[in-house]
């Protein structure tokens, strides 16, 4: 039995993201690989996150301190044949393989888009992670080739891509619980749905201004779920200057139980994403029977194939008429949510965690 140990510090951080990933492959680990023993390091903050500055000083600390000295001594001394580092960082010195998983470098390619903190520390680290590291696996293609762009001195057997999946829990469901979940968020009117963190990168700006092209030839609304980010007060301010407050809804964070029935009473899904080194929503999108419309810029080709309508993510006339197109085609809508459900069925995790624990057997 090999004993792994895992950088979890990031699962209480977030609903999204690195957590989600972490969260998945270790219950798949634990459903179907009894020779994995995964021991779990936890990072107890220091500092309060309740407040913003002190947030920064604990993310520091955890950054530079805690995952640089603390983790590889607690995982030497838990006796464990490699570390699997997700987090935004890996330990540049530890006695043992380290495995790092890489969701995306859009810290590296738009920096201006992070705090200047943070921007320094990748600038510092992020290269020095890449080349420590003993394999790096990457979420997608697009992300490997991504790193190899960028540090063309990496050797691409290194670099080893492993897709993620799409939990059970995405599925077509009853109409008892849509109804349930309609009360609970109030979504009383059809609707198009995009889900995400409420910031630049998502690229909500162009889903409002073509949602408001159509407006008046549609009865659905538009409803945008998902937590608060930042970045949000020119998407806010838009709105109000189309005569969008009473079409466009927020939900605010979605629960993980209830994220499915959302899923299969929307009408279309759309995620202009500028970038993505996966992007889960489409897939989870699909797996519900909801048609997708995307970009066709970083991962998103790869992930959803021809299961999706995938435009230019700063055409917006091109996305109001694709928009206009699925919501009056019924027909058009069922063609691509039987693609949908079909592309959806290749990403499961069970998958992702074989793919990962033959990664281990390489250092092993």
């Amino acid at each position: 039995m090999k004993q792994i140990a895992y950088d979890i510090s990031t699962l209480a951080l977030t609903g999204a993201g690195t957590s989600t990933y972490l969260r998945e492959l270790l219950a798949a680990l634990d459903r179907g690989h009894n020779d994995i023993s995964p021991v779990l390091l936890d990072y107890k903050p220091f500092f309060s996150r309740s407040n913003r500055l002190l947030r920064v000083f604990d993310t520091l600390n955890r950054e530079l301190v805690w995952q640089q000295r603390v983790l590889p001594r607690l995982a030497k001394n838990a006796g464990c044949a490699i570390l699997h580092s997700p987090a935004m960082l890996c330990p540049l010195q530890c006695d043992m393989p380290i495995v790092y998983t890489v969701p995306d470098i859009y810290i590296v390619r738009s920096p201006g888009a992070f705090p200047l903190w943070q921007r320094n520390i990748m600038n510092r680290l992020f290269h020095r992670c890449v080349e420590r590291a003993d394999i790096i696996i990457a979420i997608s293609q697009f992300t490997k080739n991504e790193i190899l762009e960028l540090y063309p001195h990496i050797s691409e057997e290194k670099v080893i891509v492993t897709w993620l999946g799409v939990h059970e829990r995405f599925k077509p469901v009853s109409a008892e619980l849509k109804e349930m979940v309609r009360r609970k968020y109030a979504l009383n009117r059809p609707f198009v749905l995009a889900v995400s963190t409420i910031e630049p990168r998502k690229n909500l700006i162009t889903l409002i201004r073509a949602f408001a092209r159509i407006k008046d030839r549609t009865e659905h609304d538009l409803v945008l779920a998902g937590p608060y980010g930042w970045g949000s007060k020119e998407l806010y301010s838009l709105i109000t200057n189309l005569g969008l407050d009473d079409r466009v809804r927020f939900t605010g964070y979605v629960d993980i139980e209830d994220l499915p029935a959302v899923y299969n009473l929307a009408d279309i899904f759309v995620y202009p994403s500028l970038y993505e080194g996966f992007g889960l929503p489409p897939l989870e999108a699909m797996a519900c029977g909801c048609p997708v419309i995307t970009s066709d810029v970083a991962s998103l080709p790869e992930v959803v194939g021809d299961a999706a309508e995938k435009l230019d993510p700063f055409d917006v006339e091109a996305l109001a008429c694709s928009m206009e197109k699925f919501l009056q085609d019924a027909g058009l809508r069922q063609e691509f949510t039987a693609k949908g459900l079909r592309r959806a069925s290749c990403f499961t995790w069970e998958k992702c965690a074989n793919d990962t624990v033959a990664v281990y057997n390489t250092l092993a």
